[in-house]
This record gives structure tokens, sequence and C-alpha cells, in this order.
């Protein structure tokens, strides 16, 4: 979650890593849920720092408003994992970070 940008030289270094970790972590896909201002700049330096073929998996939902709250569509629990043909069910908390790709 991202509730305010983040100066365009931090961006570069988070999408930097978030490059490295998709191409050689077998991370999936990075998610922020953010602000309008803050997908901006998320939008803007993944752009630019990240090749064509791993682009699309660093993605952004502007969501939020600048106090937190949500503003995006109203979805039931899983609703667009399911859209996307990747809901997979837990248990509990303790196999948030067990399933495959995902990285806390």
């Amino acid at each position: 979650m991202e509730l305010t940008p983040k100066s365009w030289q931090r961006y570069q270094k988070i999408v930097t890593n978030h490059g490295y970790r998709l191409v050689h972590e077998g991370v999936d896909r990075v998610v922020y849920f953010c602000t309008a201002d803050a997908h901006r700049a998320i939008t803007r330096e993944a752009d630019r720092r990240l090749v064509r073929t791993e682009r699309p998996r660093l993605v952004s939902y502007p969501c939020l408003d600048a106090r937190g709250i949500w503003i995006g569509p109203n979805l039931d629990a899983g609703d667009l994992a399911v859209q996307r043909g990747a809901a997979t069910q837990l248990d509990g908390p303790g196999e948030w970070n067990s399933s495959a790709g995902t990285r806390t």
C-alpha cells in the first residue's frame, strides 16, 4: 500500500529491486494499492526502469484516497483474483507466505 509518493530517486531503487526479484527470485507480480499521486510516480519509474517483458508484472491500482480510505471498486474478497484466474485458498495467516510466488 502506498499513500504518499516518494522521490524519483527512491522509486529508482525500489523498482530496480522489484525488477531483480521478478527475474531472479521467482516473484510473479508486484502490486501497489495506492493513491492517484503514488500511482503516477510508481508507473513513471516502472516505465523507465523495467524491461518490456517484466513491466506488465509490476502494477499499481489508484484505489485509496489521501487518508488511506478505499475508493476503488467494491469487490468481494478474492473477486479480482478469480477474474484473473489466480485465486488461491489459504486456510489462515500461517499460509500467507507459503503460496507459490508470494512474498511479503
